[in-house]
């Protein structure tokens, strides 16, 4: 989470945030294991909205929404590593 929530205050600090301009959509990291992260940016305001951590056939989910504010409004998490577990912070 605090990953996270670290990145997201990177994107917000670096290019404000009501940012103009375009965002890369998608941006994928992919380990010599196979496994991968992706972040998924809005491409109006460069906040985050969805990142997925891929470990084998396995992976999580977070989805993002953003109040008016800038504030985090919530993450919905689906965890399918050991079990799926479905949840949503508020």
């Amino acid at each position: 989470m605090t990953l996270i929530l670290l990145l997201v205050e990177t994107v917000e600090s670096k290019y404000g945030k009501e940012a103009s301009g375009a965002f890369e959509s998608d941006t994928t990291v992919t380990y010599g294991s196979g496994d991968s992260d992706v972040v998924t940016l809005d491409t109006r305001t460069g906040r985050m909205k969805q990142y997925k951590f891929n470990v084998g056939s396995h992976n999580v989910t977070g989805n993002l929404t953003w109040n008016a504010n800038g504030s985090l409004g919530t993450l919905a998490i689906t965890n399918q590593l050991t079990f799926l577990m479905t949840y949503t912070l508020m």
